[in-house]
């Protein structure tokens, strides 16, 4: 067979600052520049939206294309989605493998070698073929294609157990570069994610969070923005980072966490490369989120403070991280009394 067509996808040109489409060896402006990925991504939707109208055969039978079921399904689905970006992501990995196979081809064994060959892990293969699923029930129901399988999927993963002490924060901070000392942070403070903290701005935006100390809130949505399924909120800036924030703006620059005066667009390098020199192991960024829940609720924060100040649901919040809380069961252990005499452990004489 023949090797798939790259779909289309999002390009970072770097010397114009913007981010373009490109498709089968054209180049698509979307009028977006690099720290606008959101509204770029919704260009890209539109794009791929636009694509499938034109596309569709007037008839549908188990030979049509999985890459037409993933275009229309994302053109029907769009407009209701709350996380439109994560599906076009996993759109974009699944049709490099998946747009050339007819409906009629699609197995659990097929499914299992696209999880041999994607360097990914098990959590975003097991989205990425449930995006596949949806779209393949979309096109039973809504273009008449025959019943589909039932994909295979990799077993759900554990959740994360992995936080850091505050010596481990302590020493990260110790060999880190000021941008990187400003996200860590802030994100140990808020429990937000690499994304929200990177987009924050001083001054109030439609397309950024921001700061705002009349009202001692940080906003990490923009005044335009709609929340996702993760969601960003708006929350009280405890204390201490309130401080740290006011000695950050005397500098002057429009970004929170800037590189000598320019947004940052990522922290992976150099956050691996402070772990390394940290002596920190198994830690990406994305772990300051679980560092920022757990020793609240090893504080002694309620699960319903919890759920308001990470804006995260409390079906994630419970069986993840409320066993860290001293307070975790502690009613429960209380009411685990009997009062016949028979239940007291008897004394035992010092020797």
């Amino acid at each position: 067979m023949a090797r798939p067509k790259k779909p289309a996808r999002l390009y970072q040109r770097k010397d114009e600052n913007v981010w373009i489409i490109i498709d089968q060896g054209r180049h698509i402006r979307t009028g977006c520049r690099f720290e606008h990925r959101e509204e770029a991504e919704k260009v890209l939707a539109e794009y791929l939206a636009s694509k499938a109208s034109e596309t569709l055969p007037e008839q549908h039978t188990d030979k049509t294309k999985v890459g037409i079921v993933l275009a229309t399904y994302l053109k029907d689905s769009a407009p209701t989605q709350k996380s439109i970006d994560r599906t076009i992501y996993a759109i974009e990995a699944l049709s490099r493998f998946w747009s050339e196979y007819p409906v009629s081809h699609v197995t659990s064994k097929l499914a299992r070698e696209y999880a041999r060959i994607r360097p990914v892990s098990d959590s975003t293969i097991r989205r990425e073929l449930g995006v596949l699923q949806a779209a393949l029930n979309h096109g039973h129901s809504e273009m008449g294609l025959p019943q589909p399988t039932k994909l295979w999927k990799p077993t759900e993963s554990p959740p994360l157990d992995r936080w850091l002490s505050e010596e481990e924060i302590a020493a990260l901070l110790e060999v880190s570069p000021e941008h990187l000392r400003r996200f860590i942070l802030i994100s140990v403070f808020t429990g937000r994610r690499k994304g929200a903290v990177l987009g924050l701005r001083w001054e109030h935006g439609p397309s950024n969070g921001s700061i705002d100390f009349e009202t001692n809130r940080v906003q990490f949505i923009g005044d335009a923005e709609n929340e996702t399924s993760k969601r960003k909120g708006t929350i009280l800036m405890p204390e201490q980072l309130r401080q740290h924030l006011l000695g950050w703006k005397e500098d002057g620059f429009a970004s929170v966490v800037h590189y000598e005066g320019k947004p940052v667009k990522d922290i992976d390098t150099s956050f691996a490369t402070a772990c390394k020199k940290a002596n920190i192991s198994g830690v990406k960024p994305h772990v300051l989120k679980h560092t920022a829940v757990t020793h609240a609720f090893r504080k002694g924060m309620t699960l319903t403070d919890a759920v308001e100040f990470f804006a995260t649901s409390s079906q994630t919040l419970e069986p993840t991280y409320r066993h860290h809380s001293p307070l975790y069961q502690e009613n429960a252990a209380g009411l685990m009394t009997f009062d016949n005499p028979s239940f007291v452990a008897n004394k035992v004489a010092a020797q």
